[in-house]
């Protein structure tokens, strides 16, 4: 039986989001003002391509897939800059365990990784937002696991025998296997 998910990383898209409105609403206040001259129409190109880069980042970002096929390979589905799709493919043998936490600082991502054999590097599959407790501003809250990569987590542990680590709260971002990031 094959698996496949979304790799994407949640908490960028409204950071693209918000840079883009505001580029836009800053320009519109200078063409409301009616101050349209050369300086003007340079900064509009300047927003226009720094939209379109981030735009298409976003959309390259959120392409990413990874794929576990039946014969025990992990492949993660990439595009490059120029659209170009590219594949990585990871034997499942080589790894042992699968942990989820949280990304240490003031901007929490939860990530869910695959441990090689010997403990000292990790894969990452996904991450996503983390669910918290409770609070509009979240301030005090406590930040728990996603629900959707602790269903992940214990789906990938029981069906393929990974050694299940749990959640393990904040933390640092460990040792990342070379060109899987």
């Amino acid at each position: 039986m094959r698996l496949r998910f979304p790799r994407w990383r949640d908490g960028q898209r409204p950071i693209t989001l918000f840079a883009v409105l505001t580029m836009a609403f800053f320009y519109a206040i200078v063409v409301l003002r009616n101050e349209w001259g050369p300086a003007t129409a340079g900064c509009g190109v300047v927003v226009f391509a720094v939209s379109a880069l981030l735009s298409w980042r976003s959309w390259l970002v959120a392409q990413e897939e990874v794929e576990i096929t039946t014969n025990r390979t992990l492949v993660i589905h990439r595009r490059g800059w120029s659209g170009k799709s590219t594949k990585s493919t990871y034997a499942l043998d080589d790894f042992g365990a699968i942990r989820s936490y949280l990304t240490a600082g003031a901007r929490r991502i939860n990530r869910l990784e695959l441990v090689t054999l010997s403990g000292r590097e990790a894969l990452l599959l996904a991450s996503r937002i983390p669910a918290a407790e409770a609070g509009f501003w979240r301030v005090t809250a406590e930040n728990l696991e996603n629900p959707e990569l602790l269903k992940l987590r214990t789906e990938l542990g029981s069906r393929w025998g990974f050694v299940d680590h749990g959640f393990q709260g904040p933390k640092w971002v460990g040792a990342i296997i070379k060109g899987s990031e």
